[in-house]
């Protein structure tokens, strides 16, 4: 191989792709391999890397080797495309062939692999040869049959007996006829002496014999109607590659008016000066004597230059040497500028000149070399190429070339106008080859392209394929055509077939016996098998027993154990064995083998391996001839026996395959996960009890009733799935939503499998599912937790900061409030203060959906609170929705915050509205239902997986609205998310409910149906009804008696409003604005400090570092601290440390002071 073979593998197995490589390597084929596993890369390699095979994996994950073969012939058909798989049953292994494989290789038999290629690269190269032949066959033949047919000159083949097999239209017409065709008609067989005496003739063939040629043979000759004529022929004779003469070919000229014009010239003689051709005369010794007008004109310095001029010395040469040895005439060719003259030089002796006569011939010996290159051209094409090529007429061969009389094991002399085709063809096809070849000679059909069987001159059958077109020939139809020797590729091709038949056997066959007797049929077609047996070895009783054995001379053996026969030795290497003569002894030299039974002449077994496993050996043999098997019959038997190794293996497998059906069968009705199988278009093939229970239908046999589609939300949900299975062909751990029977939603967890049809269609869907909805549940409440634990970070982080840009805006709104000079002032005073708390309202909203502020829990009653809600709602909500309130406890008290309690029923209470009032849905209107129950905690943990108590009160709010969907229900909790219109909403009414609930060690539910309503339910934990009371405080100023107060505070403003402040209230104060600065104005002046004020979150230094540097101080300096925010758990620990109290910001002045009063007071 010249170049290395470019080969493109679409394989998706890294491990087979691997093994190919090695088998190419090993077999020593020079090559460059791609490898690509997708439809994507290999179109893309088709067009960039230009392979000159393909191997093809059948199945691959999302692609398959019949549309990869379907891809290949679109863009390049004529590259081979090799099947190369595990396995590959008989019906799609024909449709593989039929499509345009080459050839199809197992992967347990890849050692074909290379013999496959390069059989598919040399059948690849011979068409492409057989084309090409064909194409400039074509040409050629018309260009040549063109020109001979237009040629001015006659042309003819002819039997060396002298009978025209072939002649132009000159030469029919120069003889008579109206046409080549009238001449060549099988009711003239025309033959040279019907148009010329038996002198000429003789004298023809005499010439022949002598050199092979005849130049300007002259012959008076007569036609058809028996006019005479004159003729001047120039033939060859044509020799086979023995050298035995095949026939005559040749020019005939019509020279009658050439004799004619001689004639003429003669009388011309006289009157030379009207000759239009040129006449010289010229002495012996070179002197012009003469030129004629003609002479003159064409030679105008001929008599100037006397013998200077180059015509003139060939002249003068001539008339020495015919003045030495006289002759009558001499006739010769010269060329003189661009123009041939043909020379009539005669001797005058009685004047000692001589006379030339000159006749322009240019044109006729330019027809006749372009006519000579054209057949030469035409001729060595044909008898050099490797494709034969033929010329039929009259049902006999007209011509046939090297390669064509190979084949059929003649020589060309042997069959060109010797054999009819029919001799060459095999008796059961020769009807059929006539019948192509009548239809396209009486013009029926164009050209044809088919196969047929020969006949070799040695009796032996070939196959061959050939391709003819309807021709003119000699002025008469005829065929042309091409033939290719197709002997090996029927072969390959009945070897294919023999494991198409093996399988197809397997699959028919009832009985092990049944598939012996038809593996020992297919094996009988393809190779001597008279003698066959097939031997199994069992493992487990180590014994070898001959299943199937037909043998002309022998005895099959009884089960035994291994010994040391040609069985046992395969069974032992598990390679092949051709044993010849030489071979047994070679193995009994060695002891490695002895015969058993009657001894044969050649011997040949292998192995039947499945799954790397010897099960068995089968064998031929032959007593009488030592050549009846060799290296071709051993392949094909090593070829087919892996299919019958796994025939055989499946058959033993079926019993044990319906065992393990009637088990499985069990194991998928008694499951209890939901086992299914159903069509792609959702038709419930078969289920078990399991899905029944999980869909909510009362049995099987109505399970069976339903189609799939109905258990999906949507259609969009379900092609989706679809989809993915098309996709992946499995799936695996699949969550999704399902609807059962009766429309409730479930939620699933599924492992499924897609079938795929051989088009790559999903045709069938098998599968198992898990109910998965308790599970979901939870999971769901747990991620919910977690998005409000991220968003309270975030919040609490925010609170601090934006406290105590509240607190300075407060303090100082109550400042000038207080102190105003005017009403006007103080109206001002009084907007700033409320903005400012209801900006504080907003953090602390932040901080309550998080849970990051749990606010001040005290007992309190819900029934209560749902009757003041009530109250509200009647006079704020539209008439067209009606109240209901269901109280079935007394007071149900929790412990928790009645703000937030009371907040977060408004705000269910809101929304109820918002769906009942939602123009853009249709809806105006409807009935909201207040209710209020007493449930255990084994109840809530049953719902929630946790409980806090053994009593909780249940507060369900439920309207009649537009219902929320699946999808905004997974959602519905995240804070700043809505559903309203812009400014209809800030998206945390949920968030704080839903955190105002956990914040309260509680749990919320929600059920709903798009069109039908909505209910929340929420659970709290409950207490003994006790008094609620409510501290009620005034706006008093509780003033100091000259007490010192060291306030700390980074913040300028707030230090300066809150330093006035404890002034005017009758304090002193003294500043700190970082957390070191503190520490050292309280190591210098403690005795004069009665109480620390500071703020928690200070620069340096933060605020619970400095209480307990100023504990080493003092331990029992009296602290409070300020913050815009703190967790529950660190506000416990500073009060546990001796923190006396904690006032968040932002803080009334009262408040401040308040608490400044009782630290002040407090008496340890």
């Amino acid at each position: 191989m010249e170049k290395d073979l470019r080969i493109l593998l679409l394989e998706d197995s890294p491990a087979d792709a691997e093994l190919i490589e090695d088998e190419l390597s090993r077999e020593k084929i020079p090559h460059i391999l791609k490898n690509v596993g997708s439809r994507k890369s290999f179109v893309s390699a088709l067009a960039e890397f230009s392979p000159d095979v393909i191997l093809s994996d059948f199945s691959l994950g999302r692609f398959d080797g019949m549309s990869a073969l379907r891809i290949a012939k679109e863009h390049s058909p004529t590259i081979p495309f090799i099947i190369v798989t595990g396995s590959l049953d008989e019906e799609t292994a024909v449709r593989c062939m039929k499509a345009g494989a080459a050839d199809y290789i197992l992967k347990d038999h890849l050692w074909l692999l290379g013999s496959s290629i390069m059989t598919a690269l040399e059948a690849k190269y011979a068409r492409e040869e057989e084309e090409k032949s064909q194409k400039l066959l074509q040409q050629t033949a018309e260009r040549y049959q063109n020109i001979v047919d237009n040629a001015l000159q006659g042309i003819f083949q002819c039997t060396p007996d002298g009978s025209f097999f072939s002649a132009n239209q000159a030469l029919a017409r120069m003889l008579g006829f109206d046409a080549s065709k009238d001449m060549m008609a099988p009711s003239e067989h025309p033959t040279w002496l019907q148009f010329v005496d038996a002198s000429w003739w003789a004298e023809f063939t005499r010439q022949i014999d002598s050199s092979g040629v005849v130049r300007r043979l002259e012959a008076q000759a007569h036609r058809r109607d028996r006019t005479a004529l004159w003729i001047s022929v120039s033939a060859r004779g044509v020799y086979d590659t023995h050298g035995s003469l095949i026939y005559f070919e040749g020019t005939v000229e019509d020279i009658t008016e050439q004799r004619a014009t001689e004639k003429k010239l003669a009388m011309l003689a006289s009157f030379p000066e009207l000759n239009p051709n040129p006449i010289i005369e010229l002495s012996l010794d070179g002197r012009i004597t003469y030129v004629n007008p003609a002479g003159l004109k064409r030679f105008p310095e001929i008599q100037t230059l006397g013998v200077e001029h180059p015509i003139v010395r060939e002249w003068q040469t001539i008339a020495e040497d015919l003045a030495s040895a006289p002759q009558p005439l001499v006739v010769r060719e010269t060329h003189f500028d661009s123009t041939i003259f043909q020379q009539e030089i005669y001797y005058i002796a009685d004047q000692k000149l001589i006379r030339i006569y000159m006749v322009d011939i240019t044109e006729r010996k330019n027809a006749e070399r372009k006519i000579f290159s054209e057949e030469m051209k035409f001729r060595s094409l044909v008898e050099h190429s490797l494709v034969g090529i033929y010329i039929i007429q009259d049902g006999m061969f007209r011509y046939v070339n090297p390669r064509s009389a190979e084949i059929f094991g003649y020589t060309q002399d042997e069959i060109i106008l010797k054999k009819k085709v029919a001799d060459l063809v095999a008796d059961e096809d020769r009807t059929t080859v006539l019948e192509n070849i009548r239809k396209r000679i009486e013009g029926q059909v164009r050209s044809l392209h088919y196969t047929f069987r020969g006949k070799r001159k040695d009796g032996k059958l070939v196959d061959v394929e050939v391709h003819g077109t309807q021709t003119d020939y000699n002025g008469r139809p005829a065929v042309i055509g091409t033939l290719l020797d197709i002997t090996e590729r029927k072969r390959a091709e009945q070897l294919q077939n023999a494991v198409y038949r093996i399988a197809q056997a397997a699959d028919a066959s009832p009985q092990l016996d049944d598939l012996y007797r038809a593996v020992h049929s297919v094996i009988h077609e393809v190779m001597p098998a008279d003698n066959f047996y097939i031997a199994l070895y069992d493992d487990k009783t180590d014994l070898v027993t001959f299943v199937y054995f037909q043998d002309e001379v022998d005895e099959p053996s009884p089960p035994h154990k291994p010994g040391t026969g040609l069985t046992e030795y395969i069974l032992r290497t598990g390679k092949s064995l051709l044993c010849t003569d030489e071979v047994q002894e070679e193995l009994e030299r060695k002891g490695e083998a002895e015969i058993v039974g009657v001894p044969s002449r050649i011997w040949l077994g292998v192995p039947l391996i499945v799954d790397k496993k010897i099960i068995g050996v089968m064998a031929v043999q032959h007593y009488t001839d030592p050549d009846a098997y060799g290296t071709r019959e051993q392949h094909v038997l090593e070829f087919v026996s892996s299919q019958v190794a796994k025939a055989i293996d499946r058959k033993r497998a079926e019993e044990q395959l319906r065992e393990n059906e009637e088990r499985y069968r069990s194991l998928f009705e008694e499951d209890l996960t939901g086992n299914f199988v159903s069509t792609s278009d959702g038709k419930l093939v078969a289920c078990n009890a399991a899905f029944a229970q999980i869909f909510g239908f009362p049995s099987v046999a109505e399970a069976l009733k339903c189609n799939t589609v109905e258990l999906f939300p949507s259609k969009k949900h379900r092609e989706e799935y679809l989809s993915l299975l098309r996709k992946h062909q499995k799936l695996h751990s699949y969550e999704a939503e399902r609807r059962r029977c009766d429309g409730k939603p479930v939620y699933t967890v599924e492992n499924a499998i897609g079938v795929l049809n051989e088009e790559g269609e999903l045709i069938e869907i098998k599968g198992y599912i898990f109910d998965n909805t308790e599970r979901k549940r939870l999971e769901e409440q747990l991620l919910q937790a977690q998005k409000m634990e991220a968003v309270g970070q975030l919040a609490s982080g925010i609170a601090h900061d934006f406290n105590n840009v509240m607190s300075v805006a407060l303090t100082a709104a109550q400042m000038i409030k207080r102190h105003s000079p005017t009403p006007q002032v103080e109206r001002y005073a009084r907007m700033i203060e409320e903005a400012t708390l209801r900006g504080s309202a907003i953090a602390k909203q932040l901080l309550q959906f998080s849970r990051a502020d749990a606010g001040k829990l005290t007992p309190i009653s819900v029934s209560q609170i749902i009757h003041e809600v009530r109250k509200l709602l009647e006079h704020s909500f539209p008439k067209n929705i009606s109240i209901h309130v269901d109280i079935e406890v007394n007071s149900g008290v929790i412990l928790g915050d009645a703000g937030q309690i009371h907040q977060m029923l408004l705000n269910l209470c809101i929304n109820a509205r918002d769906a009942m009032m939602d123009s853009d849905a249709g809806t105006s209107g409807g009935a909201l239902n207040l209710t209020l129950h007493e449930v255990t905690g084994d109840v809530v943990e049953r719902r929630f997986g946790s409980k806090s108590g053994d009593h909780y009160i249940e507060l369900c709010v439920s309207d009649t609205g537009t219902g929320i969907s699946e999808e905004v229900r997974r959602r519905m909790f995240d804070p700043f998310f809505t559903t309203k219109g812009i400014g209809k909403g800030t998206g945390l009414g949920l968030s704080i409910v839903h955190g105002i609930v956990k914040a309260h060690g509680g749990h919320i539910d929600v059920e709903s149906r798009v069109g039908e309503g909505t209910t929340f339910c929420v659970y709290l934990p409950a207490v003994p009804h006790q008094l609620i009371q409510s501290e009620e405080q005034d706006g008093t100023i509780i003033r100091g008696d000259g007490e010192t107060i060291l306030v700390i505070e980074d913040e300028q403003q707030l230090r300066d409003l809150v330093k006035e402040m404890l002034i005017r209230a009758g304090y002193k104060t003294i500043e700190a604005c970082d957390g070191e600065e503190a520490v050292s104005v309280f190591r210098e002046r403690r005795n004069s400090i009665n109480l620390v004020l500071s703020d928690l979150g200070l620069p340096k230094m933060s605020g619970d570092q400095v209480f307990r540097e100023l504990r080493k101080v003092d331990p029992s300096v009296k602290v409070i601290f300020s913050t815009g925010f703190i967790q529950e758990e660190k506000k416990a620990e500073l009060l546990i440390a001796g923190c006396l109290d904690v006032v968040n910001k932002p803080y009334t002045v009262p408040e401040l002071l308040r608490a400044v009063r009782r630290a002040l007071d407090y008496k340890p």
